[in-house]
């Protein structure tokens, strides 16, 4: 059951039929069989009880290396008949290690671009409720290439980049939930592009195990837009896969993965029973005609890091208010991550910004929003555009929290996390 799971998350694209990464360790450790049989090959004696077997958990981990070296000869075997010293192959797991030549003695050599798809152990025990970090696809942005080396990795036909910078975001229909994320395509995918007509395939994917997958919604995106997918998910928990494939040889893929936890239909709510969605971060401004859910989508932000000194659009929606409901919001803004001492610093002698980084704002209005039709006997939906400016906000962590109160006492609170960068 273990290795099953691992497979099926392990799969570097749940968009195909075929996992290429348990095809290449059946590859490895079929080989590895094979030379087994054999008295030496590749001058390693590849038996499981030679003390060889740690090359072979090397190769069932990485693969065969790309070059390999190994010192050929040792200098002790014997005078020859000439006199002159004699010298003979070394077998590594069959001849005494104190006639091994000087170390190293061997070293495997493996080349760039190869990836890391198994899952962190996070993800392998508890993969419906695993960020996005339980698959490091490669080492982090920063690092150093050559020391990156994860527990296991693969070479496949294409690379594989990494999808780091999304928004996702959930809204409550009566038969499930409707599922939205929006990204930001990886520069490696669209670099080269000639024409506006160059298009990748996008699939979002929601799975609970490896025989219950579902595709949420497939499509053809540009290569100059951000992806915006988005479909009904009537699973209450599951891992979410956005993949993106480009056609023809060559060029590069990417992906994310995280475990999600949906929210509860519409038809969960009971009477008297009020509930808010998450704040969606949109492209500043009022969109043009009347209020939908496809409106709010195509201007959903593909990121959820803001820039500093502009602005950015909210749409908040609730569920179960009567329409007639006046309604209390308070608007709630929080910086989570401290000044530095010398920000402080820099603040205090004049040279900085001493912005507030805490702020709360509340209003009134006679009704909930503009209301968005449902079937007969549904909760009530209403949604509403906001405009948020960041333009005191200093570079920083926050969250944001809208609650919304009624004078009958129905209440809801709904928060979100973002970022404002100053280079974004």
């Amino acid at each position: 059951m273990f290795a099953r799971t691992l497979w099926w998350l392990a799969d570097p694209f749940w968009s195909d039929t075929i996992n290429e990464r348990q095809i290449e360790h059946d590859v490895r450790t079929t080989k590895l069989l094979l030379v087994a049989s054999l008295p030496v090959s590749e001058h390693f004696d590849w038996g499981p009880d030679d003390p060889t077997d740690a090359v072979g958990q090397l190769v069932t981990r990485y693969g065969w290396p790309s070059k390999m070296f190994w010192s050929l000869t040792v200098q002790n075997g014997g005078v020859g008949s000439a006199g002159t010293q004699r010298s003979r192959p070394f077998v590594v797991g069959r001849d005494p290690y104190e006639q091994a030549p000087s170390p190293p003695l061997t070293s495997q050599e493996y080349t760039f671009g190869r990836v890391h798809v198994v899952p962190e152990w996070v993800a392998l025990f508890e993969p419906l409720r695993a960020p996005a970090s339980g698959w490091q696809v490669h080492a982090q942005k920063g690092d150093d290439p050559w020391t990156w080396w994860p527990f296991e990795h693969v070479r496949l036909p294409r690379a594989l980049a990494a999808i780091t910078d999304w928004q996702e975001q959930q809204w409550r229909r009566p038969t499930g939930t409707r599922l939205a994320i929006a990204a930001h395509i990886p520069t490696r995918l669209s670099s080269g592009v000639s024409t506006p007509a160059d298009s990748l395939s996008a699939h979002l994917i929601a799975a609970r195990s490896p025989t219950s997958m579902r595709v949420v919604d497939q499509r053809r995106v540009s290569l100059r837009q951000q992806v915006i997918m988005a479909g009904t998910l009537t699973m209450d928990s599951a891992v979410v896969s956005l993949e993106l494939r480009k056609d023809g040889a060559g060029g590069s893929d990417a992906r994310t993965r995280f475990g999600l936890t949906s929210e509860p239909p519409l038809s969960s709510l009971v009477a008297g029973e009020v509930a808010l969605a998450q704040p969606a971060l949109l492209i500043p401004g009022v969109p043009a005609g009347a209020l939908s859910l496809d409106s709010v989508e195509a201007r959903l932000l593909p990121s959820t890091t803001l820039r500093a000194a502009g602005a950015v659009g909210l749409y908040l929606e609730s569920y179960g208010f009567a329409a007639s409901d006046s309604v209390h919001y308070e608007l709630h803004v929080e910086r989570l991550n401290r000044r530095g001492v010398f920000e402080r610093l820099t603040v205090a002698l004049g040279g900085g910004r001493g912005d507030v980084t805490d702020t709360r704002i509340r209003w009134t209005d006679r009704r909930p929003g503009e209301v968005i039709p449902v079937d007969d006997g549904m909760p009530s939906i209403h949604g509403r555009y906001l405009t948020l400016s960041t333009a005191t906000l200093p570079p920083g962590d926050y969250a944001l929290t809208i609650s919304l109160r009624t004078d009958r006492g129905a209440k809801a609170s709904r928060s979100r996390l973002f970022r404002v960068s100053s280079s974004q």
